[in-house]
C-alpha cells in the first residue's frame, strides 16, 4: 500500500500565520465578508438628458439599453486583518473574474444573462460568496452618474483631495523619534495634520493616537493597542517643532466589546499650544448634507498609517462603523492597511482641515469605528477625565442640507 500525499485533511484554518495552530473555523468567526453591488453599464445610447437628484449628477438616457456589471467589495469583520484577496466568478460565461487593480479593479463584468456566484479567497484558504443574476435590458431607462452638483458638500471635498494628489506620500522626510521634519513635496503638505501623533514612548511609531481637543487624544482599544499611562505622547508642528506630553489617564468606551465601539480616550498632562491643531469630527446630521454617499458614489480620504504615509481610499458612508474600500480613481495613492497601523486616522479634507472619520480597526482598504456615531459617549470620556474640553463638531452650514 502506497502511503497518500498532498491530501489535505480539513483540521480547519490557521488562526495564525506564525504559530500554525489549527481550529475549526465557525460562520461568527468569518474575518471578512463579501458583497456585490449592481452597476448598469449602457451597451446602446437612448435620448440622452442630464438630471439632478440631490447632491448627484446623472446622465439620463431613455429607451437605452444596458447590461449589469457588479462591484464587489470585501467588508473586514476582525481588526488587522491583511490577508491578500482574490476575486473569481462561478461562472465566467455569466460574469467574469474581477481584476485587483487598474481602472476596473473590483468589478465583475457581464457576460451573459444568469446567475452566478462571486468569491473572494483570502492566501489563508478563507472563502466567501455572493450570489449574483446578470442580465441584459433594452429598451429602458439608465441613470449613470457623472457628476456632483457644484455647490455640493461632497464635490468639496473630491476637490481637496483629488486637486492635491501630486508628489509623495510619506508626510516626513525624517523621523527618528527625536527630530521629525515635515516633507514639502508630500501630496498633503498644505493640510494640517498636526493632530496626529508620529510616536510614542509604548510603540514608538505603532500605537498612534490624534488629539480631539487640546488635551485629549483619541486611540483603538483591540489588542490594548495604545499607549500606556505616563508614556510620552509627540506630536509635531507644522514648522517641525516637537512637542512632547504624558498620558495622564485613559478611559476605555462603556460598551467596548470585541471590537466595537473599538475607542480609548487619553488625557494629556497639560494643553498643547496652538501650534497644535486638533481635529473637529462630523456633527450627527452628517448624511443630510452628503445623502448619495455609497460603494457606487464614495469620496475620498486621507489616510495615515504606522510610518506616516498619506494615502486615499474611498468613503461608502457609515452607521455605527465606517468601511473603506479600493479607490475606482487615485489608484497610485493608494496602500493596503496592515498589521501595526491600527490607531491611524482616517479624514476628510474640509476647506483645507482635516474631520475625523475614525481610526483603524480594519485592515485592507480600512474601517473602524465612526466617531460621529459616538460623540455623546466621548464626550462623556473626556468629561471623566478632566481637562474641560469636549468634541468640536464641523461646520457644514455653508453647504447645502439635504434632509426632508
Amino acid at each position: 500500500m502506497i502511503a497518500a500525499r498532498n491530501h489535505p485533511i480539513n483540521c480547519g484554518l490557521a488562526t495564525s500565520e506564525f504559530s500554525r495552530a489549527f481550529a475549526k473555523q465557525r460562520v461568527a468567526d468569518r474575518a471578512f465578508d463579501i458583497e456585490a453591488v449592481e452597476i448598469k453599464r449602457v451597451t446602446s445610447l437612448g435620448t440622452v438628458s442630464q438630471a439632478t437628484v440631490k447632491d448627484r449628477v446623472f446622465t439620463r438616457q431613455s429607451s437605452a439599453g444596458y447590461v449589469t456589471d457588479f462591484r464587489v467589495n470585501r467588508v473586514i469583520r476582525v481588526p488587522e486583518y491583511y490577508q491578500p484577496i482574490e476575486f473569481t466568478s462561478s461562472n465566467a460565461g455569466v460574469l467574469a473574474d474581477p481584476p485587483l487593480s487598474g481602472p476596473q479593479a473590483g468589478i465583475a463584468q457581464y457576460q451573459g444573462d444568469g446567475s452566478c456566484r462571486l468569491f473572494a479567497i483570502a492566501r489563508n484558504g478563507e472563502v466567501a460568496s455572493v450570489a449574483a443574476t446578470a442580465r441584459s435590458e433594452n429598451p429602458s431607462d439608465v441613470d449613470t452618474p457623472s457628476g456632483w452638483s457644484t455647490d455640493s458638500l461632497a464635490k468639496h471635498l473630491i476637490d481637496q483631495i483629488d486637486s492635491r494628489l501630486t508628489g509623495q506620500r510619506t508626510v516626513f522626510s525624517r523621523q527618528d523619534g527625536t527630530t521629525f521634519t515635515r516633507n514639502p513635496q508630500c501630496w498633503a503638505a498644505g493640510i494640517d495634520l498636526t493632530c496626529a501623533s508620529p510616536w510614542n514612548s509604548t510603540g514608538g511609531l505603532q500605537r498612534g493616537g490624534t488629539l480631539i481637543s487640546p488635551r485629549h487624544v483619541l486611540f483603538v482599544k483591540h489588542s490594548n493597542f495604545h499607549p500606556a499611562v505616563n508614556a510620552t505622547i509627540k506630536f509635531v508642528t507644522q514648522g517641525n517643532e516637537v512637542v512632547s506630553r504624558t498620558l495622564a489617564a485613559i478611559a476605555t468606551h462603556p460598551e467596548y466589546v470585541p471590537h466595537y465601539p473599538d475607542i480609548v480616550v487619553g488625557v494629556l498632562d497639560s494643553d498643547v499650544p496652538e501650534s497644535i491643531t486638533f481635529a473637529e469630527v462630523l456633527p450627527a446630521d452628517w448624511a443630510d448634507y452628503l445623502p448619495s454617499v455609497s460603494a457606487l458614489n464614495p469620496i475620498p480620504v486621507l489616510r495615515l498609517n504606522q510610518t506616516e504615509r498619506a494615502s486615499v481610499a474611498e468613503f461608502r458612508g457609515a452607521t455605527g462603523t465606517f468601511s473603506l474600500q479600493f479607490p475606482q480613481t487615485n489608484q497610485a495613492f493608494y496602500e493596503t492597511i496592515v498589521t501595526g497601523d491600527s490607531g491611524n486616522p482616517v479624514f476628510l479634507v474640509l476647506n483645507g482641515k482635516p474631520v475625523l472619520l475614525g481610526l483603524f480597526t480594519f485592515g485592507g482598504p480600512g474601517g473602524g469605528t465612526f466617531l460621529a456615531a459616538h460623540v455623546s459617549a466621548v464626550n462623556a470620556m473626556m468629561s471623566s477625565l478632566g481637562g474641560g474640553y469636549s468634541i468640536t463638531v464641523a461646520d457644514l452650514s455653508t453647504f447645502p442640507n439635504y434632509g426632508d
